[in-house]
């Protein structure tokens, strides 16, 4: 088990900002152990590249609730986008179709209930300043989420994979939850490395359990 946590001082939201949630929903989800090597969508990891256009976009965070248990693919999640630029809305809302579009052709055979939706929501008090909001992103981009290595012996068996279960950020807080499995040693400690030096170059602090 890898934990990774980050604190951060909320930016107040100035007036006359809106808000938009995008939530993810009808993923298959699964046993990290069991069904990591059939290719399912992992929530937070569909939901980071929408984030990274949001921040292109001028957008920035103010929660994030994707998956609820470490050993399981998450195959849901939400984010809530907060713009002051608010001539940035509509184009936002309406890449929700481009977005669905290409997460349908990535998981063609393998996802086929794939929920993307866009609605205005009450502007929360407060939001990540937009470099918190960029490294969260960035820190879920950057992990490995699915199988890291087959066994070379037995080709069909998993050796080495990484689930991303859990991303929250809410009210100064962000906390990640990352279950690492391998059956070497040596690969187990090598992804648990890759999987520290991705959140902590985001600045968050990084444990094991």
């Amino acid at each position: 088990d890898v934990e990774a946590t980050l604190s951060y001082v909320a930016d107040p939201v100035a007036s006359g900002a809106q808000a938009v949630k995008i939530s993810i929903g009808g993923l298959k989800g699964g046993h990290s152990g069991l069904e990591i090597n059939e290719g399912r969508a992992n929530a937070n990891k569909l939901l980071a590249n929408i984030a990274k256009d949001a921040l292109q976009l001028g957008a920035t965070i103010a929660s994030w609730e994707g998956g609820n248990m470490r050993n399981a693919i998450p195959s849901f999640g939400n984010i809530v986008f907060v713009f002051t630029d608010n001539s940035q809305i509509s184009a936002f809302k309406s890449q929700v179709s481009n977005w669905l579009s290409t997460y349908q052709a990535e998981y063609a055979g393998i996802e086929e209930g794939i929920i993307l939706t866009a609605e205005s929501v009450d502007t929360p008090a407060e939001a990540m300043p937009v470099a918190v909001a960029k490294a969260v992103t960035n820190s879920v981009l950057a992990v490995h989420a699915g199988v890291y290595r087959m066994t070379p012996s037995i080709p069909d068996i998993v050796e080495t994979s990484c689930n991303l279960g859990i991303v929250k950020a809410a009210n100064g807080a962000v906390e990640a939850d990352v279950l690492v499995r391998s059956s070497m040693d040596s690969k187990l400690d090598e992804l648990a490395s890759s999987v520290t030096a991705a959140f902590e170059l985001g600045g968050f602090s990084v444990s094991y359990k």
